[in-house]
C-alpha cells in the first residue's frame, strides 16, 4: 500500500486552485485519511488506496463525514466547514426585528444570514460567545441589518471594540461582514465590506 499525500499550504503562503481542487478530490473520491479507527483525533491511523472512499477526516477541530458533507447539508459544523471547501454554504434570509431580533444558535455556525425581503430593520442576536462560532452577514435590503452580541459579550471591528451586548450594522446594500468568537466573551468581525457602525 503506498501512502497518500496532500499539498499542505502553511500561513502565509498562496493558496492555489489546484491545491483546493487537489483537496477536493481526496475528499470525495481518492484519498481516505488516516484516524480510521474512529478516533478523529488520534495521532496514528493508516492510510487507504484510491479504490476505498472517503469516510471520516479531521480538520482542526472539525470532524466530516460522508461525502454528504461537502454539499453542506449534513448538521452540525462538519458539513458547514467542509461546505465552505466545496463552494457550498447555508443562506438563511431573517426577519427578526428590534423589537424581536432572531436569535442565532452556535448549531448555525457557518451560515449566511441575509435581510433579504425585510421591511424593516432586520436585527438578529448572536449565540453566547464560544470559540470558532462564526456567521456571515449580508445586507440585502436598505432597510438595514443589526448584528448584536449576547449578554456579556462584545464585537470587535478593527481597533474598535462594542458595548457589552453592543451591536454592529449596516444599511448598505451590499455591505458584508464575517464574524467569528475567538473566545467565550469576544466576537471579532473579519473581511468587511461597506460601511458599518460598531455601537
Amino acid at each position: 500500500m503506498s501512502a497518500n499525500t496532500v499539498i499542505q499550504v502553511t500561513a502565509g503562503n498562496t493558496i492555489y486552485a489546484s491545491d483546493i481542487n487537489q483537496w477536493y478530490m481526496a475528499l470525495t473520491a481518492d484519498f481516505l485519511p488516516r484516524h480510521t479507527d474512529g478516533v478523529p483525533t488520534a495521532s496514528s491511523g493508516r492510510l487507504g488506496s484510491p479504490t476505498v472512499p472517503f469516510s471520516t477526516a479531521y480538520f482542526g477541530g472539525c470532524v466530516g463525514t460522508g461525502v454528504a458533507s461537502l454539499a453542506g447539508v449534513s448538521s452540525g459544523g462538519d458539513g458547514r466547514f467542509l461546505g465552505e471547501l466545496s463552494g457550498k454554504q447555508t443562506v438563511s434570509a431573517v426577519s427578526g426585528t428590534i423589537a424581536s431580533p432572531t436569535q442565532l444558535t452556535a448549531s448555525q455556525s457557518g451560515y449566511c444570514f441575509t435581510n433579504e425581503g425585510v421591511s424593516e430593520k432586520a436585527v438578529v442576536q448572536l449565540p453566547t460567545a464560544a470559540s470558532g462560532i462564526k456567521v456571515l452577514i449580508v445586507v440585502q435590503s436598505a432597510f438595514g441589518f443589526r448584528v448584536k452580541a449576547n449578554t456579556g459579550d462584545t464585537i470587535r471591528f478593527g481597533s474598535d471594540v462594542s458595548a457589552t451586548a453592543g451591536y454592529i450594522e449596516s444599511s448598505t446594500v451590499g455591505a458584508t461582514v464575517k464574524i467569528i468568537s475567538i473566545n467565550a466573551t469576544e466576537w471579532v468581525c473579519f473581511s468587511p465590506m461597506e460601511a458599518w457602525d460598531l455601537v
